[in-house]
């Protein structure tokens, strides 16, 4: 997993400063605080393209697709919550990425990013939440 991390800080240019702002929590760890009910105080984020999303995402988690440049997430991402962002990619490329911007663009302090994304999540056999058609 250090190895994955070390990839996504070089080759997406993420400086040692801005990756240190940014936790880390295991799928284990959210699907506890998941299931007692102790996320009030947390926003799930799936950085998922909508299509993604609409498939299968964390329960009750929101999407907030990641795009090279993100626009200012104000009234969509509390800062005053911890968001734990998530992706389907094979290095969290993406998540990383997201929180990144979060953190260097428009001063989040409170992001983590969930270790193994979707791809971790769905391995565990944990339930999923599918967006019903309309």
């Amino acid at each position: 997993m250090v190895v994955a991390y070390v990839t996504a800080v070089l080759v997406l240019g993420i400086s040692a400063a801005s990756a240190a702002n940014v936790g880390k929590i295991t799928p284990e760890e959210l699907k506890k605080l998941i299931d007692t009910k102790a996320t009030k105080n947390m926003v799930v984020v799936d950085a998922q393209p909508k299509g993604a999303y609409d498939v299968g995402h964390v329960p009750g988690s929101i999407n907030f697709p990641w795009v090279p440049q993100i626009k200012n997430p104000a009234g969509t991402l509390p800062k005053n919550k911890d968001l734990v962002l998530y992706c389907a990619c094979t290095h969290d490329e993406d998540s990383t990425d997201l929180a990144n911007q979060l953190v260097t663009k428009f001063g989040y302090t409170r992001v983590k990013l969930m270790e193994g994304g979707w791809n971790k999540w769905v391995e565990l056999g944990y339930s999923q939440e599918k967006t019903k058609k309309k």
